[in-house]
């Protein structure tokens, strides 16, 4: 069984928004009025100690600029501790966990980015997720991927051929028994592959059967997929990881701003809020697969 382990990062913070003033010397006025707000916020703080958390106003934080995969998922509640529930990262306006629920709003699931922009380390942290809670895997990792270190746990069944099988293809996924996801990392050396009915199959009706589906690729992939690429890329559901386009908002389901593409960060990506339905921003947790 091969070890999970989380690289080791540190913890720089980068402000959500910047702004840049002249400096100007402190008047008296100024001074006073700066002291009326802090005894303002003092005496606030006092008079609301009690207030239910439900009950506060909404916080507002930043991302983290790097954050490891052990200190993402402490702050996952108990309540996504379970199969079909994996971790994508830290995000939104109070930096909370956001993950991917396989087992109801995302039966398949995108991660769209180019080469190097971390598709497979969004893949890695979304594996040990699902292991931890009890999901099996089927992994199909074609190209050298950190994923093929997962090789050797008991609940994955991998493979690593560029044209598999349908009978391979079928007894890995039939192997075993309990909630199921099917990985694919470059997922562009599938386009129409011999188990393309078996994976359409999946991106069709997988929930019925309790079988999940995400893919790792290209946007260009994604563009002009065909397939069971196509069947997927219809969910609308996934994850852009530095985005080119604005159309590439589509293959999430939402609308990019020119602003979208701009100072984008390694590790950082966008996705579809599953609860609010809105476009957040995220910080993928680096993950190191032993």
């Amino acid at each position: 069984m091969s070890s999970l382990s989380a690289a080791v990062v540190t913890t720089e913070a980068e402000p959500a928004i910047t702004r840049t003033a002249a400096a100007e010397p402190p008047t008296a006025a100024g001074q006073e009025q700066a002291e009326a707000l802090r005894r303002i916020g003092a005496e606030a703080t006092r008079r609301d100690a009690g207030l239910p958390a439900d009950r506060r106003p909404a916080r507002i934080g930043t991302l983290p600029v790097k954050v490891t995969f052990t200190d993402a998922y402490e702050k996952v509640g108990e309540e996504f501790r379970r199969p079909m529930w994996g971790l994508l990262g830290l995000g939104g306006d109070d930096v909370s966990p956001v993950g991917v629920d396989f087992a109801d709003t995302s039966p398949t699931f995108s991660v769209v980015g180019p080469p190097g922009s971390g598709r497979s380390t969004t893949l890695a942290a979304l594996a040990v997720s699902l292991l931890v809670s009890g999901t099996r895997l089927v992994v199909l990792a074609p190209r050298e991927s950190p994923l093929r270190a997962l090789g050797n746990h008991p609940g994955v069944r991998l493979i690593t051929a560029t044209e598999p099988t349908v009978e391979e293809f079928t007894e890995a996924l039939e192997s075993g028994s309990g909630p199921r996801v099917v990985m694919v990392d470059d997922a562009d050396l599938f386009v129409l592959p011999d188990i393309d009915q078996n994976l359409r199959s999946l991106a069709q009706s997988g929930k019925d059967r309790g079988i999940g589906l995400v893919i790792a690729t290209t946007a260009e992939t994604m563009t002009g997929a065909m397939g069971w690429l196509g069947a997927l890329k219809r969910h609308r559901k996934g994850v852009l990881l530095g985005p080119q386009s604005v159309l590439e908002g589509d293959f999430i389901g939402a609308r990019l701003a020119h602003a979208h593409l701009r100072g984008r960060r390694p590790g950082r990506a966008l996705t579809v809020e599953p609860r609010s339905g809105e476009l957040i921003s995220l910080q993928i947790p680096e993950t190191t697969l032993d």
